[in-house]
């Protein structure tokens, strides 16, 4: 895969040659050599990887010298060092707005990194364009102006795909929403029968309930009905004796009849002698 071109320290050299070009030509606050002198081991701490301390240098000439827009550059540079990235960008555009010579189209070629480490395809293909119009033998531009172009297709085509997902998700929202809704107007079934066998278990427990509040008027009459039979039989075993005089006073009755209806009946016998 193909990896982006980045050049720092050669092109921070360039700015630095600017640099003191322009602090020889120009009257400042500070004197040229002074100013370069700074300058110049403000990237000596770059080239060190001490970036905070370049930093805090840089920012201290910008102080001094507002107007050099090869500052703004290098502050750019470091920024992008440290992956700052937002601010970097903002310091390369606060740089090219008046900046002029060989160094512009390495700050173009620098903010196209910057851009396309933000992912801004777009935007990183016009500063490679421009940094090619200024030096249009720079390979490493024409390379990484070829990469982002590439990754802004990708990204194109992955927009679109979302897009296409977005819109199609949205056309089967309402069939979603009308299954909702007939859902909500289906009678539950579920629930019914869940209600039904709840109230099934209530009207049992109920039965049960009365049952028992009735059993203790059934007992009673249960009772009654023994204390009934045992008085039978206490009856029933206290006249057994006079049953039996009874019985065999009604024997001996029966016999008696019997004896008178067998002499009534009788016929008195007729003896034939011969003669």
């Amino acid at each position: 895969m193909k990896q982006l071109h980045r050049r720092y320290l050669t092109r921070l050299a360039a700015s630095l040659l600017v640099a003191t070009a322009i602090c020889c030509v120009t009257p400042t606050p500070l004197q040229a050599d002074e100013f370069a002198s700074r300058n110049n081991r403000a990237n000596e701490l770059v080239e060190e990887g001490q970036l905070e301390r370049a930093l805090q240098e840089y920012r201290e000439i910008k102080i001094e010298q507002p107007d050099k827009p090869e500052i703004d550059y290098n502050i750019g540079n470091v920024y992008h060092l440290k992956n700052q990235f937002d601010s970097a960008a903002t310091e390369y555009q606060d740089a090219l707005a008046s900046l002029e010579g060989p160094v512009t189209p390495n700050a173009f070629y620098n903010l196209g990194n910057t851009l396309f480490r933000m992912q801004q395809y777009d935007l990183a293909v016009e500063s490679y364009k421009q940094a090619l119009m200024d030096d249009p033998d720079d390979e490493d531009a024409k390379y990484n102006l070829e990469l982002a172009l590439k990754k802004m297709q990708e990204q194109d085509s992955t927009q679109q795909e979302q897009q296409q997902q977005d819109q199609q998700n949205q056309e089967e929202q309402p069939d979603s929403n009308q299954q909702q809704q007939d859902q909500q107007q289906q009678p539950d079934s579920t629930q019914q029968q869940q209600d039904q066998e709840q109230q099934q278990q209530q009207d049992q427990q109920q039965q049960e309930q009365q049952s028992q509040q009735e059993q203790p008027q059934g007992q009673p009459q249960q009772q009654d009905q023994a204390q009934q039979q045992q008085r039978r039989q206490q009856q029933a075993g206290m006249s057994k004796e006079d049953a039996e005089r009874i019985l065999d006073a009604l024997r001996q009755r029966e016999l008696e009849v019997q004896k008178q209806r067998l002499q009534q009946e009788a016929v008195p016998a007729t003896t034939e002698k011969d003669w």
